[in-house]
């Protein structure tokens, strides 16, 4: 593995926890960065099970997040409705990367003419 061609993606989870939005929310992430790929990337185990898990339930992600443990407690809070934010696909065009120690956002297409 070159590190410094490394894409990491990481799913916080919850108080030390596995979560199954953020897994979902991975593989969705994995899939659009195969999809508009103009190089080869190796997947980790990991990886391809997120990717897995997404593309096996890409028309499941409301039922998958309401039903998740998180899903439930935003549905029960004052974020309820946030829910309908965050299951919108696509609707963010910005693309955040580091450069050295700094974090730089961008327009998505852009960052594809920089490197």
């Amino acid at each position: 593995m070159n590190i410094e061609k490394s894409i990491l993606v990481v799913c916080s989870g919850s108080s030390g926890r596995f979560n199954v939005e953020d897994f979902y929310g991975a593989g969705y992430f994995i899939h659009h960065l195969l999809e508009g790929a103009v190089a080869e990337y190796s997947l980790t185990d990991a990886a391809q099970a997120a990717l897995g898990f997404y593309q096996g339930n890409v028309h499941r992600g409301k039922k998958i997040i309401e039903e998740s443990e998180v899903g439930r407690k935003l549905l029960t809070s004052i974020y309820k409705t946030d829910m309908s934010y965050v299951l919108q696909h696509g609707v963010i065009s910005n693309l955040p990367y580091l450069h050295g120690k700094r974090m730089i956002v961008c327009e998505a297409k852009e960052k594809a003419t920089l490197n």
